[in-house]
């Protein structure tokens, strides 16, 4: 048997012609695909993009808005919630990130800060301000978790309603 090797048109169209077209458009709002190691397209309308280490940039297509995230996980909640138009809550994740890495650069600036001192009154004060910043940080990562996991159950429940529709047709 030759195999072929199909263009992305051409395997859209075969593709198209298995499910049909309104499926795969409803699919299309549901998906998060991975383009390369460092871009996903989420929901058709949005590209995440790891720029660095800990920076991943969003961009929605129709749009000249980028955004910033610390996290994949950050950056997948806050397509969710605009997608959704939960404003509210794709600021919130958004403010909530910028939190996140802000108080993981002071944590850092603190403890090394720390080591230098000399002076025991200071170190205590340093101290109490590493403290301090580490409980605003565990504070942070709880309320993300909450979106974040909202965001993930509404993927899931979308997938698992549209597998029952594929599997019904």
């Amino acid at each position: 048997m030759k195999s072929q090797n199909l263009t992305e048109a051409e395997l859209e169209q075969k593709f198209f012609k298995v499910m049909g077209r309104s499926t795969i458009d409803k699919l299309k709002n549901l998906m998060i695909f991975k383009l390369s190691e460092n871009t996903y397209e989420v929901y058709f309308k949005y590209i995440v993009e790891k720029q660095s280490r800990n920076n991943y940039v969003v961009t929605k297509k129709d749009s000249s808005l980028n955004k910033n995230f610390y996290t994949l996980k950050n950056a997948l909640a806050w397509c969710y919630y605009d997608k959704t138009q939960k404003f509210y809550q794709a600021n919130r994740v958004d403010q909530l990130d910028r939190i996140l890495q802000s108080t993981i650069f002071e944590t850092k600036l603190q403890e090394k800060s720390l080591k230098k001192s000399l002076d025991s009154e200071l170190a205590m004060i340093k101290m109490t301000k590493l403290i301090e910043n580490k409980l605003k940080h565990e504070s942070v990562i709880r309320e993300l978790s909450t979106y974040t996991l909202e965001s993930m159950n509404y993927n899931l429940k979308q997938l698992e309603q549209a597998k029952s529709a594929v599997q019904d047709k």
